[in-house]
């Protein structure tokens, strides 16, 4: 394989320019003729695909990398765990945690290795998203928790909201106020700060209603004994 080339390509998405990189990973694909270091160079091409929306082109792109008879295991790992990404991104969320918890089953070793941490991380904190979006919340805290340790560069202001919905829906509503919180503070998107400032506002609501509640309870005890 032209590694040169692969670099460039390498180069191409680091600046952002996927679609060019995707290109060129294809073009370097075309004039590679092992089945791993195809399915390698492809799955390159799939990421870029993803992270720019382009779903139809990606699953093109897992069609032709499935075909392939691939051998080496790491290769597999990341090929399949491609896979459950995009599975995600066309809102198969079920589907897509089976996948993840695959991956996970079958790579338990590899996965330990310190040199793919980032790709367990990764795989951990959607895996995270994606039980919350099921409503599995009970599943899906652990999951969170762990991620919120994580030191990689992700997305920690979104394993944060993700949190806070969940320790809202499992009744505990002191964590899920400092998650949602949390959120806030580390920059969540405009999209998701709407939900989580509106999530707050149930809490604060909540919180002045039970107060209320309290003071009417009071001067029910402080007058009952007028008259007496």
């Amino acid at each position: 394989m032209d590694w040169t080339r692969f670099e460039n390509a390498n180069k191409l998405w680091k600046a952002g320019r996927n679609e060019d990189a995707a290109q060129e990973f294809h073009a370097i694909a075309e004039e590679v003729e092992h089945a791993d270091e195809k399915a390698g160079v492809l799955i390159n091409e799939h990421k870029c695909y993803c992270q720019i929306g382009k779903l139809n082109e990606a699953r093109e792109v897992m069609g032709e990398i499935g075909v392939l008879p691939m051998q080496n295991n790491f290769v597999r790992m990341i090929v399949d765990f491609g896979d459950a990404c995009v599975t995600i991104q066309l809102g198969n969320h079920e589907q897509g945690v089976f996948k993840f918890e695959k991956v996970l089953q079958s790579n338990h070793e590899e996965l330990r290795d310190p040199r793919n941490r980032d790709l367990y991380e990764d795989l951990q904190e959607r895996r995270g998203f994606a039980l919350t979006s099921l409503r599995r919340y009970a599943e899906a805290l652990p999951i969170l928790k762990e991620a919120a340790s994580f030191t990689k560069d992700s997305d920690p202001h979104l394993v944060y909201f993700y949190m806070g919905i969940c320790y809202q829906d499992t009744s505990q509503p002191a964590s899920a106020k400092e998650a949602l919180l949390r959120a806030i503070q580390l920059g969540v998107s405009n999209e998701h700060e709407a939900s989580a400032r509106y999530r707050l506002g149930i809490f604060i609501f909540q919180g002045s209603r039970f107060c209320t509640s309290k003071i009417s309870t009071g001067i029910c005890f402080a007058t009952s004994g007028i008259g007496d």
